[in-house]
C-alpha cells in the first residue's frame, strides 16, 4: 500500500470514529433532556443526590460534545485536501518529543508526538506519524489541520 493511501485511510478511521462518537454523545445528550425533566421535577431528599450527580454528568456530556465537536471539525477542514489528494509535504528534523515517559527499560521510553523543524524556513510542527528517531531528518506528508501524517522517507 503506498504512502498516500495510508494517509487517506488513517484519515478515514478518525473521521468515522469522531463523527460516531459525536453521534453517540448528541444522542446520550437528547436522552438526558427528556429523561432529565422527570428527575429535576421529583421532590424528596434522596432526589438532590440524583440531581447533582445528573447535572455532573449532564456537565461531562456536554463538554465531551464540545472537544469531540471540535476534533471533528479538524477533520472536516482536511476533507477537501484528502478528497483532491492536497496533502503537505516537507523534509525536516526531529527536535524532539511532545513528552516522554518511562517506558518498559530505559532504553524504550515512551515517547509523544514528534516536533519536527522544517528545514527550508526552520517552522516547528508537531505531527502525528508513527515512530521516529530524535536529530533524524525524514520527508514527511500531513494534512494540515488535523496533523495525520506519515513517513515518506
Amino acid at each position: 500500500m503506498d504512502k498516500e493511501q495510508i494517509l487517506v485511510n488513517d484519515f478515514r478511521i478518525g473521521l468515522i470514529l469522531y463523527a460516531c462518537a459525536v453521534v453517540a454523545f448528541v444522542a446520550v445528550l437528547v436522552i438526558m433532556v427528556i429523561y432529565g425533566v422527570k428527575i429535576l421535577k421529583d421532590g424528596g431528599l434522596d432526589n438532590h443526590i440524583k440531581k447533582v450527580v445528573f447535572i455532573c454528568f449532564f456537565c461531562l456530556v456536554i463538554v465531551g460534545l464540545i472537544f469531540l465537536s471540535i476534533k471533528l471539525s479538524l477533520y472536516i477542514k482536511d476533507f477537501n485536501a484528502v478528497k483532491e489528494r492536497d496533502f503537505c509535504v516537507f523534509t525536516g528534523e526531529v527536535i524532539g518529543y511532545t513528552y516522554i515517559k518511562e517506558g518498559n527499560s530505559p532504553q524504550d521510553p515512551i515517547l509523544g508526538r514528534p516536533i519536527f523543524q522544517n528545514q527550508k524556513n526552520g517552522e516547528k510542527i508537531v505531527l502525528s506519524v508513527g515512530p521516529t528517531g530524535l536529530n533524524k531528518i525524514y520527508t514527511v506528508m500531513y494534512l494540515e489541520n488535523t496533523k495525520l501524517a506519515v513517513i515518506i522517507e
